[in-house]
């Protein structure tokens, strides 16, 4: 039985934390006059690996034991401002019951902010897993996938050519969970139009064939809109931001 992460709105306003130690605002002071990075994060060698080592410092977590649900960087492409992000789901180290979601978001607004949200875990009958053992299956540690880390670079550069889009085409988002990783290219023209391709087992290249389109994983993380039914979400707005969480249909 898998189970699924939900996190909805009404919680966030509660549970969500903005994390702001003294060597954070000093971060933000240094980078007030830099410009937000025009790629996603991970385009370049060690970027993504320093991001993670961030979000794990800040949550007091260290990397050769932290459990993993989720490691994900997504670029937004708005021509003079653009915003990035990355997000890790992991166990909190003080309470191994329980998973909190650390994330980093930069734009030239809202420079290095860091967050931190409180997770629920249930299964696909909507029951909440509120054990360890309940959804251990679901994890993963960094030396699972630190190749699929390391070599994101290189993904980018083969989905960039793959997708066929060009010069119109750049890196969306990448994620990995439990056994798989896959990354998407989106093109300047259109939030809707995307090809997303499977990182292949030995974390080396990206499997180059027809594109896959996914909207639930196996660890499904999606956001709940009260009242708001899937065909009135705007999709071009930042609710793209969490395309890879599983939207449901209903």
């Amino acid at each position: 039985m898998k189970a699924k992460v939900w996190k909805g709105v009404w919680a966030l306003c509660v549970v969500a934390v903005t994390m702001a130690s003294c060597d954070f605002v000093n971060k933000m002071k240094e980078n007030a006059t830099t410009t937000p990075s025009d790629t996603i994060i991970g385009a370049n060698a060690g970027e993504l690996d320093g991001k993670i080592d961030e979000l794990l410092e800040l949550a007091k977590a260290k990397k050769e034991t932290a459990e993993f649900a989720e490691i994900y960087t997504y670029f937004n492409y708005k021509p003079g401002d653009p915003s990035t992000s990355v997000t890790i789901q992991i166990v909190t180290p003080e309470d191994k019951n329980k998973m909190a979601e650390y994330s980093w978001y930069d734009n030239k607004d809202v420079r290095n902010k860091l967050d931190k949200q409180d997770m629920v875990i249930s299964d696909h009958d909507d029951n909440v897993i509120d054990t360890y053992d309940g959804f251990k299956d679901m994890l993963f540690t960094y030396d699972d996938v630190a190749k699929q880390v390391e070599n994101l670079p290189v993904f980018c550069k083969e989905a960039l050519e793959a997708s066929g889009y060009g010069e119109d085409g750049y890196v969306r988002s990448y994620q990995i969970e439990k056994g798989d990783a896959f990354i998407m290219v989106g093109h300047k023209s259109s939030n809707m139009l995307s090809k997303t391709y499977h990182v292949a087992e030995d974390g080396e290249h990206i499997i180059v064939k027809e594109s896959v389109r996914r909207f639930c994983s196996g660890i499904r993380c999606r956001l709940i809109f009260p009242k708001v039914p899937w065909q009135d979400l705007d999709m071009t707005a930042d609710f793209l931001f969490e395309e890879r969480r599983g939207y449901e249909r209903s």
